[in-house]
């Protein structure tokens, strides 16, 4: 067991030592009004059903903090969001990346449906974090309305 132990620590000393790294991304539950700290290698989501007859959804981003390289908004479906959480694949109604204060509309979703509001400081998205060994978080908060 030992053995099996010692070879395994190798071969992770090795891939480390290699220039490649294993991504493990911790995500959280956030919740619109509130400030975000949203480290790197983190993600928060909130879920968003759509009230009858409002098909538009607007986010409203005010960040305090950003990383150099930015961060993601991603809106999901619940399935599109289950899917990631299973499997890391990453699918999206919508997407953006956030530097500053940012305001976007997604027009043309289903009411009722559910949807995932997803902010990502990782390196799941089309945004690579720098990986300086430095916590580069997310500070903002956010709104969601409709109509």
């Amino acid at each position: 067991m030992k053995l099996k132990l010692f070879f395994l620590l190798g071969f992770l000393l090795i891939l480390f030592g290699c220039g490649g790294h294993i991504t493990l991304e911790i995500s959280i539950t956030i919740t619109p009004g509130e400030t975000v700290y949203l480290n790197e290698g983190y993600y928060g989501y909130t879920t968003i059903v759509l009230p009858n007859g409002h098909p538009h959804l607007v986010v409203t981003i005010d960040v305090q903090e950003a990383p150099v390289y930015g961060f993601e908004a991603w809106l999901m479906t619940k399935h599109q969001f289950d899917v990631f959480e299973t499997t890391y694949a990453v699918s999206t109604v919508d997407r953006t990346v956030i530097f500053s204060d940012k305001t976007f509309t997604v027009r043309g979703l289903s009411p009722g449906e559910e949807y995932v509001l997803v902010f990502e400081n990782g390196d799941f998205g089309w945004v690579l974090t720098d990986n300086d060994s430095e916590n580069d978080r997310a500070v903002f908060t956010y709104s969601v309305s409709s109509y």
